[in-house]
């Protein structure tokens, strides 16, 4: 069995090696999905969403990132097995997060230029950002705090939860593929001890509240009467299950699990 990731960001690359271990008898290929560009920046274009299938299907099974992904794979033409991963592992050797409470709000880790909405969010929860390309001015309740690398920003946690909200969800095509993908930022902050605060219209949802290990909202401005609402013994509970499942992650389990799944799709094929 040979394993691919997808997309190397170079198609020349990819029909390549694909061709060439194809050409070897007995020999199983299969296929870890990042990103499904057309999905993501395309998912009108019946073009690119028909070609990505085609070169998809080459493979003898696909590990996807959750089964709204594998949903819409089959739906769009996908005939190989598929098997879904869950969440994404992540390599993360710092101390989990450190016994923070609930009045030290949120922390938002990532490319900030992405991240507008931050600047007219109306809400009184404490708000800790991190990452490169800061806007110029901030509401009072956000508090600007660096940047580092992704091995360092663990350590810089200064908050209770962490927050999964990937750009404008106003933008169709950036609230569509939330709905089918497992933000690798979600990893980050669970792998690190910090329950999560998502969509609740977004993949990662049912993850989320399957594990309990945090809470969904429909907009941003739910976040203070959520707040409010949370007591210490629920946030230790939810510290209990975010620790259990950031041990997974820390080990391997998820693509561990598929991999085994994959084994199992392979020997039925």
């Amino acid at each position: 069995m040979i394993v691919f990731q997808y997309p190397m960001y170079s198609r020349i690359c990819e029909k390549v090696m694909l061709k060439s271990v194809k050409k070897k008898e007995n020999v199983k290929t299969v296929v870890i999905v990042h990103d499904v560009d057309s999905l993501r920046f395309g998912k009108h274009n019946k073009k690119k969403v028909s070609a990505e299938i085609k070169y998809l299907n080459e493979f003898d099974c696909l590990v996807v990132h959750n089964n709204h992904m594998k949903k819409w794979l089959e739906d769009n033409g996908i005939r190989v097995p598929m098997v879904s991963l869950g969440i994404f592992d992540y390599e993360n050797s710092n101390n989990q997060n450190p016994n923070y409470s609930v009045e030290d709000g949120l922390v938002f880790a990532g490319n900030l230029w992405k991240s507008a909405f931050l600047k007219q969010i109306n809400i009184k929860t404490k708000i800790q950002l991190l990452g490169p390309n800061p806007l110029s001015h901030y509401p009072q309740n956000i508090r600007y705090d660096g940047q580092y690398s992704p091995e360092e920003v663990p350590m810089h946690f200064k908050a209770a939860f962490g927050l999964v909200w990937d750009g404008d969800l106003n933008d169709n095509n950036l609230a569509e593929y939330t709905m089918y993908n497992n933000p690798h930022k979600a990893s980050l902050y669970l792998s690190s001890g910090l329950p999560v605060i998502v969509w609740k219209d977004a993949a990662l949802s049912d993850f989320v509240v399957s594990n309990k290990v945090g809470f969904v909202i429909s907009k941003l401005d739910d976040i203070d009467s959520m707040m409010n609402q949370i007591t210490q013994q629920d946030y230790h509970e939810l510290k209990k299950n975010v620790k259990r499942i950031s041990l997974q992650m820390r080990s391997g389990y998820y693509i561990k699990t598929a991999m085994e799944n994959v084994r199992r799709a392979l020997k039925k094929k």
